[in-house]
C-alpha cells in the first residue's frame, strides 16, 4: 500500500498490476480476474529489511515508443509549417548553462538505466537503449528500441532512446512502487514491446509443451513461489526463471504475453514482484528467449551514404521553430538528468538511514524523475519530427503534403511521418532527435525481431495500418497507396536525425533505406 492508501501488491500468484498507471496497450480488453483484485489493507507489506531497495526504472528512450504525435498531422499540413510552442520542465528547468553536448558521462538520448526491455532506463516505450553517446548528460544507457524486454528498445532496439525495466521498489509499509516505464527518447511510443506490434492472445500464443530435458534452472524453487524467499536470488536468476516459465509452465505465457512475445502490460508482475522480460524467437519452431539476451536483429540496407544539411540552408521561419524545439529538448534533458540525480541521492539516503520521512522523500523524487523523463522523451520526439517537417522535407521534397495517420496516441505501430510527394509518390519518415540514436526494432507476429528500416518492419507497419483500416477507411486507403508506391518504385523510406547540439539547431543527417524485395533479385 502506498502513501495514498492504494494497494500495490496482491496475495495470489497471478499477474498483478500497479494502480498508478493504465495498461500500456489501450486496446487490450479488460477482463477482471481474482489475480487483479485488491487485497485487504496490510497485505503485501514489507519490513525494514527491504528499506532502500533500488527502484527499477523503465525503458529506452530510443524507440521505446512515441507517446502521441508531437507534430500536427492533419490533412493539408505542408512541409515547413509551424509547430506549437513546446514547454519543457516549466519554471523548474535550468537553462543557458552550457550543458548539452558537454554534459558529463551520458548518452544524449539515453537516460540512466539499462536496457529498454527490462532494466533501468537505458524503450524503445517499445525499447533497448541505443549504443553510442548522445548529447545530453546522463547515466550510461543500453541499447533499446522498445521498453523492457528488448535490447535497447525493449531492450535492445535502440531506436527510441531509452529503455525501460520491469519490477518495482519495495518500501517499508508499502507495496511495490511501480516501475518507471519509458522508451527511447525519440520513439517512446513505439516501444516494440508492450505497444501492440500485432500481438494478440490466441492459440499460437500457447506455452510450448514441457520437456523433461528443458533445462529447468537448478536454483528454481518448488512450490507456489519458484523464486523462494526475497533476496535469495540474483536479478539474472529471476530473469532466467521467468524465461523458463514462459516456455514450460502452462498458463504463464498466456497470463503475461501477447502471441508475439510482447508483454501485455508493464504493470503485470509475477511472484518475484517484477515484470517478466520481453521475449523473441527466431521462428515458431524455436523456444522463446529474452530480447536482451538475443542477437540484435539484422541491420537495414541503405541506398547511399548520409546526406547532411546545416542550419544555414533552413529558412528563417524554420530556424525559429527548430531553435525553439532544440532549446526545449535540451532543457528537458538537463532537468531529467538533475531529477535522476535527486532520485539516486534520495535512494541512497533511505538505504543507509531509513525513516518514514526518507521513505516519502524517495517516493517523491522517484515520481519527479518519472515525470521529467517522460517530458524529455516527448521533447526529443518533437524535435526529431520538427527537423524532418521543417527542414528535410521542404529541402528535398518541396510542396510535399503530410498525410494524417491513425495510430495509437503512444505512437506505436505506425511510421513517424508520411508525406505525399508533388509527383504523386510518397516519403515515409522515421525521425530521431540525435545522430547517435539507433534505430528501433519490433516483434513480428511470429515473435521474430526486426529492425526499423527493413522491408519486414515496413510491411509489418502496413499490416497494422490495414487492421486499423477495418474501422478507418482513410487509413486503409493510405496503406494500399503506400504498398502500390513501393511496388511502383515511387516510395522513399528515410531516417532523419538531428545533429548534436546544446540547445540551438545544428542541422540534420538523412539517409534512405533500401527495402527492395530481394527475393526477386
Amino acid at each position: 500500500m502506498d502513501h495514498k492508501g492504494d494497494v500495490l501488491l496482491h496475495h495470489d500468484g497471478g499477474p498483478r498490476t500497479s494502480p498508478t498507471a493504465p495498461p500500456s496497450d489501450p486496446d487490450l480488453p479488460h477482463t477482471p480476474s481474482p489475480a487483479k483484485q485488491p487485497v485487504l489493507a496490510g497485505a503485501g507489506v514489507h519490513g525494514a529489511d527491504r528499506a532502500g531497495e533500488h527502484i527499477h526504472l523503465g525503458s529506452s528512450l530510443a524507440d521505446t515508443g512515441r507517446v502521441g504525435e508531437s507534430v500536427p498531422t492533419s490533412p493539408g499540413v505542408h512541409a515547413g509549417g509551424d509547430i506549437p510552442a513546446i514547454h519543457a520542465g516549466g519554471d523548474h528547468v535550468p537553462g543557458g548553462n552550457g550543458l548539452g553536448d558537454h554534459l558529463p558521462g551520458g548518452t544524449a538520448e539515453h537516460l540512466p538505466g539499462g536496457r529498454a526491455n527490462g532494466h533501468m532506463p537505458t524503450n524503445s516505450v517499445d525499447t533497448h537503449g541505443p549504443a553510442g553517446t548522445t548529447d545530453h548528460a546522463g547515466v550510461p544507457a543500453e541499447s533499446g528500441d522498445h521498453v523492457p524486454g528488448g535490447h535497447g528498445g525493449d531492450v535492445h532496439t535502440p531506436g527510441r532512446d531509452l529503455p525501460v525495466q520491469g519490477g518495482g521498489l519495495h518500501l517499508p509499509g508499502h507495496g511495490a512502487v511501480p516501475p518507471i516505464v519509458g522508451s527511447g527518447l525519440d520513439d517512446l511510443g513505439r516501444v516494440g514491446d508492450d505497444a501492440g506490434a500485432g500481438g494478440h492472445a490466441g492459440p499460437d500464443a500457447s506455452t510450448p509443451p514441457h520437456d523433461a530435458e528443458s533445462g529447468r534452472p537448478s536454483f528454481m524453487h518448488d512450490g507456489d513461489n519458484p523464486y523462494g524467499p526475497e533476496g535469495s536470488l540474483t536479478d539474472k536468476q529471476i530473469h532466467d526463471i521467468q524465461v523458463y516459465r514462459a516456455n514450460h509452465e502452462p498458463g504463464y505465457f498466456e497470463d503475461f504475453y501477447k502471441s508475439n512475445g510482447n508483454r501485455k502490460s508493464l504493470e503485470f508482475i509475477d511472484e518475484s514482484g517484477r515484470t517478466p522480460p520481453q521475449l523473441t524467437r527466431e521462428s515458431p519452431q524455436h523456444p522463446w528467449g529474452s530480447v536482451k539476451d538475443a542477437p540484435e536483429p539484422l541491420k537495414p540496407n541503405y541506398l547511399d551514404g548520409a546526406i547532411k544539411g546545416g542550419r544555414d540552408t533552413a529558412t528563417p521561419e524554420a530556424l525559429k521553430t527548430l531553435d525553439d524545439a532544440a532549446a526545449h529538448r535540451h532543457h528537458a534533458i538537463v532537468y531529467d538528468t538533475a531529477a535522476g540525480k535527486h532520485k539516486a541521492e534520495a535512494v541512497e539516503v533511505h538505504k543507509h538511514a531509513p525513516t518514514p520521512e526518507t521513505e516519502l522523500h524517495q517516493l517523491e523524487r522517484t515520481y519527479e524523475y518519472k515525470s521529467a523523463h517522460r517530458d524529455m522523451r516527448d521533447h526529443a520526439e518533437a524535435y526529431g519530427e520538427a527537423v524532418a517537417e521543417h527542414h528535410v522535407i521542404p529541402e528535398h521534397y518541396p510542396n510535399a503534403t503530410r498525410e494524417p495517420l491513425d495510430g495509437p496516441l503512444n505512437g506505436s505501430d505506425q511510421f513517424d511521418q508520411v508525406w505525399r510527394r508533388e509527383d504523386g509518390g510518397y516519403v515515409v519518415v522515421e525521425a530521431k532527435s540525435n545522430v547517435t540514436t539507433e534505430l528501433g526494432a519490433r516483434n513480428l507476429p511470429s515473435g521474430k525481431r526486426v529492425s526499423q528500416g527493413t522491408r519486414e518492419y515496413f510491411l509489418d507497419i502496413i499490416r497494422e495500418m490495414k487492421k486499423r483500416g477495418e474501422t478507418n477507411p482513410a487509413e486503409r486507403k493510405l496503406a494500399r497507396q503506400l504498398e502500390d508506391a513501393l511496388d511502383d518504385h515511387k516510395l522513399d523510406y528515410i531516417v532523419v536525425k538531428g545533429e548534436k547540439n546544446a540547445g540551438e539547431y545544428a542541422g540534420y543527417s538523412m539517409r534512405q533505406f533500401d527495402i527492395a524485395d530481394r527475393s526477386t533479385l
